[in-house]
């Protein structure tokens, strides 16, 4: 559901789940244990954890798809030939499950870095960058120089640095994640 579901409606969720009092169905199953009501958006400690969370809840449906597909592109014969050599649940894992499976941990890897550097609608529906700047990230930022400041040239150097910084990541993570596969 996370994936299909509009990233507002679930930002509306994720505001009523964690809501600084009572109300908030987090805070009310800690007060279960005596834990005192928190107020997770105000707090500097807690309010990026909750959109990292936030963040990995959406896209871990998709990238769920995504090993799921590449987890039936391994073929069958590879684990009978591991079975009747003895190879263990674990063994079968760790050397053909695992290994074979590198592409597809290079693309997850890249996809959710990429949508790591680009977050923006869950600072900017729950926190509005606060508070006291802990959730503003880079495009949050663009967005702030650019629009709320008028200085549209700063942003657009902000958006080449994001786009020059993410190119970077990507080819490290093709240097070590990015090599082919054989199936023989």
């Amino acid at each position: 559901m996370p994936v299909v579901t509009s990233f507002v409606v679930i930002a509306g969720i994720w505001a009523w789940l964690f809501k600084g009092s009572e109300d908030g169905i987090v805070n009310y199953i800690l007060g279960w244990f005596g834990i005192p009501p928190q107020v997770y958006f105000s707090d500097e400690r807690l309010a990026l954890i909750v959109l990292a969370m936030l963040s990995v809840f959406k896209v871990s449906g998709g990238m769920m798809i995504y090993y799921l597909a590449g987890l039936k592109g391994i073929p069958d014969h590879l684990y009978e030939a591991a079975a009747i050599d003895g190879a263990t649940g674990w063994r079968r894992f760790w050397y053909i499950t695992f290994p074979l499976l590198k592409p597809t941990h290079f693309y997850v890897a890249v996809v959710t870095t990429i949508g790591s550097f680009q977050v923006f609608d869950s600072a900017f529906l729950l926190t509005d960058g606060g508070p006291n700047y802990a959730t503003t990230t880079i495009v949050y930022y663009m967005y702030q120089t650019g629009f709320q400041f008028l200085q549209l040239g700063y942003a657009s150097v902000l958006a080449y640095l994001l786009f020059m910084i993410i190119l970077s990541v990507s080819l490290i993570q093709r240097k070590f994640l990015g090599r082919e596969i054989s199936f023989y």
